[in-house]
C-alpha cells in the first residue's frame, strides 16, 4: 500500500485583499448538472465535468440522497460512494446498499484506484483510509501530519498528489507514493 507526504513549497500566487461583492446569476441562463431537491430519486443523470452526459441511472431502489455531502462515481466497478452526515454509503447502480458505515462529521471524501475510501475527520483532525467494501483500514495523516479541521479531499487525475482543505481556509498537498 501507498503512503502520504506532506509537500510545503512557496507558491507564485499573488495575493491582495479586496472587498468582497456579491453575484448574481440568473436561474435560466445556467444548467443545473445534477440536483438533489431534499427528495427521493430513482433516477441518476451522471455527467462529467463539462457537462456530458456519462451514463442515465435507473435505481432499483428508492433513494433518500437528502444530506449528501460528498459523492463519487467509480467507472471501474459502477459503484457510488457518498457521504451523508453521519455516515458513508456505497451503492451499486441499481440502488442495492453495498454498505454503510458510521461516521462522527460531515466532511469529505475521495477514492483512489484501488478502491480506498479516504474520509476526512474535522473534529478529529484525521484522515481515515477504508478498504474497498467500507471496512477500516488506517488513519494516514493526522495533527502531526499538519493535518487541522480538513474538510474536502481530493485525488489529482494520476493519484500522485493528495489534497486536503480545512475550515479556515489552507489547502493543503502531500504527494503519494
Amino acid at each position: 500500500m501507498g503512503s502520504i507526504l506532506e509537500v510545503k513549497e512557496v507558491c507564485d500566487i499573488q495575493y491582495s485583499p479586496v472587498k468582497p461583492k456579491q453575484a448574481q446569476v440568473q436561474p435560466e441562463r445556467v444548467e443545473a448538472l445534477l440536483t438533489f431537491k431534499k427528495e427521493i430519486t430513482k433516477l441518476l443523470d451522471l455527467t462529467d465535468y463539462l457537462g456530458e452526459r456519462i451514463k442515465n441511472i435507473t435505481l432499483k431502489y428508492q433513494l433518500p440522497f437528502y444530506g449528501v455531502i460528498s459523492l463519487h462515481y467509480n467507472l471501474n466497478d459502477d459503484r457510488i460512494v457518498y457521504r451523508e452526515i453521519g455516515q458513508i454509503r456505497s451503492i451499486q447502480l441499481d440502488g442495492t446498499v453495498l454498505y454503510r458505515r458510521a461516521m462522527s462529521e460531515k466532511s469529505g471524501l475521495a477514492v483512489d484506484e484501488q478502491g480506498h475510501v479516504y474520509v476526512s475527520e474535522v473534529n478529529k483532525n484525521e484522515i481515515h483510509r477504508l478498504l474497498p467494501d467500507g471496512r477500516f483500514r488506517d488513519v494516514v495523516l493526522t495533527e502531526k501530519d499538519g493535518i487541522k479541521s480538513p474538510f474536502a479531499i481530493a485525488f489529482n487525475d494520476s493519484f500522485t498528489k493528495f489534497y486536503v482543505t480545512n475550515n479556515k481556509g489552507f489547502v493543503q498537498l502531500y504527494n503519494c507514493k
